[in-house]
């Protein structure tokens, strides 16, 4: 039994982008919103949840992003993403504002995400509700330094 619709949810919207960069909506205005954006953040995000949570899926028939109890955590590491696509997109040149802006939030995303992740609950006995012995921290990415 699904707990959520990962498919029917938006993890972010326009006015969530709006709140950590203002001008984003003039930036995006050719498009008429920032859904473009907020969309493949999504899908990038899917991705990397998909490969987080591979153990957890193998134990159940559900998908497993259905069973996460409330996306709320991913907000804004969505919000991140979105504005990390969205400025990668206006960059013409290497080293321009859109360069460090699409910087700035790629480093944001990857610390806000493995918090998020943290956060989440499955619901793997898939009845309906998080009980106790549900309630987990993920291991969500290993980071390697030179």
């Amino acid at each position: 039994m699904s707990i959520s619709d990962w498919s029917a949810t938006e993890l972010c919207t326009d006015q969530d982008c709006a709140s950590r960069e203002t001008r984003c909506q003039q930036y995006g205005a050719g498009q008429g919103s920032l859904k473009k954006w907020r969309d493949a953040g999504k899908k990038e995000i899917e991705t990397r949840l998909r490969f987080a949570l591979k153990d957890e899926q193998k134990e159940t028939a559900t998908d497993i992003l259905d069973l996460i109890g409330s996306y709320e955590p991913l907000r804004m590491a969505a919000v991140f993403i979105s504005l990390h696509l969205l400025f990668n997109d206006l960059m013409v040149n290497t080293g321009d504002l859109y360069t460090a802006k699409a910087s700035y939030y790629l480093a944001q995303f990857e610390e806000e995400l493995g918090r998020a992740v943290a956060q989440l609950n499955l619901d793997l006995d898939e009845d309906g509700v998080i009980s106790d012995p549900e309630e987990q921290n993920i291991n969500f990415g290993v980071k390697f330094y030179r």
